[in-house]
């Protein structure tokens, strides 16, 4: 890899419940992994240095984790745990496009060259990453999950039966070796939540390869416990209501896929509050900082945009047929 900028996540496989990611943060690279929602973090010392860098990183049985800079260990310590399950969220290059693995804001995108990427599902021993760093074409004898060095521009796995993905805003230039793709980059969109264009994905559609995309820069983002149907602003302070958020949406799409029948009674209460069978939560938020500064429960769901200040007041038109006015 050949970074042009200090942040983005080079390699990202999962979300907050379980995945890995490499990354850069102010330069340095640093490597993530969950388990169960447990984060491990290891990092290097030192900023990389101008030009080609090759990045390796492994987690041992004995959930030893560590980060390689150039075929030399540059961080080394405990992993929460291993993976509890394979990542749910498909494997990104160049971007963490869907919930972030890591304490980033998603997509987090990268900036620079990308000539290979390798996965295994075993972890190689520091003289094979080494034999890698210093060539290329060097054989652990471990045969790779994933393998992609982008040939003619293309992000998808060598290996046989490999996944075939989309690369966005991205371009094909010469590598260090053979191909390698440029990333582009894009604005953060938020914790979490934000899609990013400047990536390659195993499992995105073919879309438009390349093309630009108009981005907007947050100032922040935040989860809320609620489904916002009304939202109005007074002043300092931002006024959110809507049906309550029950589900860890990672989690509960994990326990579906295990069949376990245990989550319908969940998805059936979070059906009920949909319905307005709990009522509403109303959130009071900080314009500058999304700081909560207060909540509090009302007997019915806002209609849709049914919120409004004025002088002092907030009034609620609820889905009830009444409007509630709160203040002093």
């Amino acid at each position: 890899m050949r970074p042009e900028s200090n942040d983005g996540a080079v390699v990202a496989h999962g979300g907050p419940q379980n995945g890995y990611a490499i990354y850069l943060q102010g330069g340095k690279p640093r490597f993530a992994v969950r388990s169960d929602n447990a984060l491990g973090e290891i990092g290097a010392d030192a900023a990389l240095a101008a030009g080609w860098t090759h990045l390796a990183a492994t987690v041992d049985l004995d959930r030893t984790m560590k980060l390689y800079v150039n075929g030399e260990l540059a961080a080394e310590d405990k992993a929460p745990a291993l993976l509890a399950e394979n990542p749910k969220q498909p494997l990104d290059i160049g971007a963490d496009s869907g919930s972030a693995v890591a304490e980033y804001e998603s997509p987090f995108a990268y900036r620079g060259l990308i000539d290979e990427v390798r996965v295994y599902h075993a972890a190689l021993t520091a003289a094979e990453i080494k034999a890698r760093a210093e060539d290329p074409s060097a054989d652990p004898g471990t045969a790779p999950a994933v393998a992609s060095a982008f040939t003619g521009g293309k992000a998808e796995s060598a290996v046989q039966g490999g996944a075939k993905g989309e690369a966005a805003n991205t371009e094909r230039v010469p590598g260090k070796l053979g191909d390698a793709l440029k990333f582009a980059g894009m604005p953060n969109a938020g914790k979490g939540k934000g899609k990013g264009k400047g990536s390659a994905n195993a499992n995105k559609k073919p879309g438009d390869a390349g093309k630009s995309s108009f981005q907007v820069e947050m100032n922040w983002a935040e989860d809320v416990p609620l489904f916002p149907q009304g939202m109005a602003l007074a002043g300092d302070t931002i006024f959110i209501a809507g049906a309550p958020d029950l589900i860890d949406e990672e989690e509960t799409f994990a326990r579906i896929t295990r069949r376990d029948e245990s989550v319908d009674a969940l998805l059936a209460q979070q059906d009920a509050a949909l319905r307005g069978e709990q009522g509403s939560i109303l959130m009071a938020v900080s314009k500058a900082d999304s700081e909560e500064k207060g909540r509090l429960q009302l007997p019915t769901l806002p209609v849709w945009d049914g919120m409004a200040a004025a002088n002092g007041k907030l009034f609620v038109a609820g889905k009830d047929g009444k409007v509630y006015c709160l203040g002093e």
